[in-house]
């Protein structure tokens, strides 16, 4: 397993590869993406929206959850393998979680669900994962994302919550595009003031921050690293792995230098991907 090395740096949502006739899954070209990914030093996400996870039975899902395994045992790659296992209820999302963790996953990425979205109160909402993340054998990921979850949008407020109250929360990856909301869990994470339980399998490691926030689009790594975020994870990473590398390789050196030059190359290429990530 490699929790250990749940880190600061850019991840990427792998997609799920099928046969063209047959709709099967192509197990060996998702292996061949995954140690592809994994070399580039961008570590797997996968099951997660961009891998087509609400099409995925379990069995497909635990079959690439192995597979993903497998491909990073073999090659010795020091990264973690984050499994997406929100559902619709908080009995099966456990139970998926259980079985991803037995299949070989270090940690859970976990979505609401968004198919009552106006029934899900900040307290079902906040019940929901207190109750996942107490049950789940992985650390779990908190995973905000309207456009996949019905609208459900969990504000700064909440999430700051369950990264204080969980015993069992490592961080928050927010596709929500709101650099403010980063801003602000990334700073809350940072301060001290912050004393997670971690009484959970979440048990971070001498250089692991205690919850750690990503964004979830490649073109506000700038501000939201400068911002105390912890990096990306991002689509962008399938298909140009070491430029997403590069970019946040950039943006810390810039941070650590404060080399005017340093934050001038890191903005050209920050420039670079947003445009390639919006077009």
């Amino acid at each position: 397993m490699g929790i250990e090395h749940l880190l600061p740096g850019v991840y990427a949502p792998v997609l799920s590869f099928f046969g063209t006739d047959s709709g099967e899954l192509d197990v060996e070209t998702f292996k061949r993406h995954v140690a592809y990914l994994a070399e580039a030093g961008v570590g797997p996400v996968i099951c997660g929206s961009m891998g087509e996870a609400p099409m995925l039975n379990e069995i497909e899902r635990l079959t690439l959850v192995r597979a993903a395994r497998a491909a990073i045992d073999e090659n010795h790659y020091a990264v973690p393998l984050i499994v997406g296992t929100g559902l619709a209820s908080t009995a099966e999302t456990i139970h998926l979680t259980k079985k991803v963790a037995e299949a070989g996953a270090d940690c859970a990425l976990v979505i609401p669900s968004g198919y009552y979205a106006s029934l899900m109160s900040r307290e079902a909402l906040k019940r929901f994962f207190l109750d996942v993340g107490s049950a789940s054998p992985i650390p779990v990921m908190i995973y905000n994302f309207p456009g996949a979850a019905g609208g459900v949008d969990m504000d700064s407020d909440l999430l700051e919550e369950l990264a204080a109250e969980g015993d069992n929360f490592c961080g928050a990856k927010l596709t929500c595009s709101a650099i403010g909301k980063i801003t602000r869990i990334a700073g809350f994470a940072a301060s001290s003031d912050f004393r997670p339980s971690h009484a959970g399998s979440w048990q971070p490691a001498p250089g692991q921050a205690p919850f750690m926030v990503f964004g979830g689009f490649s073109d506000l790594m700038l501000p939201s690293t400068f911002a105390q975020a912890h990096g990306a994870i991002a689509g962008i990473g399938n298909f140009a792995p070491y430029t997403f590398r590069k970019l946040f390789e950039l943006v810390r050196k810039a941070i650590v230098s404060n080399d005017p030059q340093d934050l001038v190359n890191a903005q050209q290429l920050q420039t670079l991907v947003a445009e390639g990530d919006y077009q």
